[in-house]
């Protein structure tokens, strides 16, 4: 029994100094430290309505965000993240997402893409919209922009200039956006828009400029996805993403971001068959704490293939104030691609996305004020 005891007493020693002998060569736990402006590049949206080659965009939009410099989460471990989180809408972000990916991956800012148009006919024609939304505590619109381009847009003498390859046009449109959020990333500079046409003025308005509660500098505003009754199909999300740029390139505005009104859309089961209505609104208010909704109708959102056509864009707006609950400002706006042009074609715009682009602008100015 003696000898038992000891023999025992012998294993448990020699099983100690094995672990403590292993825990002293281990190497140390190291906190992962992240660059300190990691991008995660959620999957692109295609909202052009047509089977398009989205792995092979994406990929070729990564290539060209890498090459200006930024850094961007790697794709297992955002596919571990979404898989975790269980996100399947990838158009958006709300704030506890957004607190999610701050504090899990230590990325600083999400870049969601959408592509709006993609057209291979000749002339092709290509759409993209990209913003960059901050994780921290708000979830902000650091930056927007867009590219819309046809292969007809500059033709130049002898049609020199016309582009008939599709890739080659994906291509110019992407770097644009990645020279552009390199841009700003590196020198924090928001891309201006620059002052309207006035051929792109809305037909008729009214309402007033809305002020800002005192003791505030900007209002609160939320984008509804508009009303489709045109026959494009996702004429509505575009629209929205228009005003979204516009208002978010204001310095009078704080734009909530399309995640977070599309979650309180859900948590409210609110569904606007023929508009949004002042309870409704009243809803979103006390859910989002915004000054303003701004929705509308989308009548025309056409454009044309192959090199005869004129694209088409027809809507309206209407805001609605939630401390008066009344709608304080509606418009009318609609506009040709060849409105205002004369001459050898000077002024012709040959997609719907280039042309409400400037049609928002132009309202977002009249919205704003002096």
């Amino acid at each position: 029994m003696t000898n038992f005891s000891a023999s025992r007493l012998i294993l448990l020693f020699f099983s100690a100094f094995l672990f403590l002998s292993w825990s002293a060569a281990a190497p140390a736990v190291t906190e992962i430290r992240y660059p300190s402006n990691l991008i995660a590049f959620m999957p692109m949206e295609n909202l052009s309505g047509t089977a398009v080659p989205l792995r092979e965009m994406m990929k070729s939009m990564k290539t060209a965000l890498k090459s200006k410099g930024l850094s961007l989460l790697e794709d297992d471990i955002l596919e571990k993240f979404m898989e975790k989180h269980r996100i399947r809408y990838a158009g958006g972000l709300t704030q506890t997402l957004g607190k999610a990916f701050l504090e899990e991956t230590g990325t600083k800012a999400v870049l969601l893409v959408s592509l709006d148009q993609y057209d291979e006919s000749v002339p092709p024609k290509i759409a993209l919209t990209a913003r960059l939304v901050s994780t921290g505590p708000k979830t902000e619109i650091l930056w927007m922009n867009s590219a819309a381009m046809a292969g007809n847009d500059a033709p130049g003498m002898l049609l020199l200039g016309m582009i008939n390859d599709p890739g080659m046009l994906w291509n110019r449109a992407r770097d644009r956006i990645a020279s552009s959020l390199e841009e700003y990333t590196s020198k924090k500079k928001r891309n201006g828009w620059g002052k309207a046409e006035r051929k792109f003025q809305p037909k008729s308005h009214t309402g007033f400029s809305p002020k800002p509660q005192a003791g505030k500098e900007r209002l609160s505003i939320a984008v509804l996805p508009f009303l489709n009754d045109s026959t494009r199909r996702n004429a509505g999300e575009i629209m929205g993403l228009h005003f979204l740029r516009g208002l978010s390139e204001s310095d009078r505005f704080e734009v909530m971001d399309p995640g977070v009104v599309r979650q309180a859309l859900l948590m409210s089961r609110t569904i606007m068959e023929g508009g949004l209505s002042i309870p409704q609104a009243d809803l979103l208010r006390v859910m989002m704490d915004v000054d303003l909704v701004l929705t509308g109708n989308v009548f025309e959102y056409d454009d044309y293939s192959g090199p005869w056509g004129t694209p088409k864009v027809n809507f309206s707006v209407r805001i609605y104030d939630t401390k008066t609950r009344q709608v304080g400002w509606s418009l009318i706006s609609y506009n040709k691609g060849d409105d205002g042009v004369f001459f050898f074609n000077q002024g012709r715009v040959n997609t719907a996305h280039a042309m409400a682009s400037k049609m928002a602008r132009a309202v977002v100015e009249k919205l704003s004020g002096p």
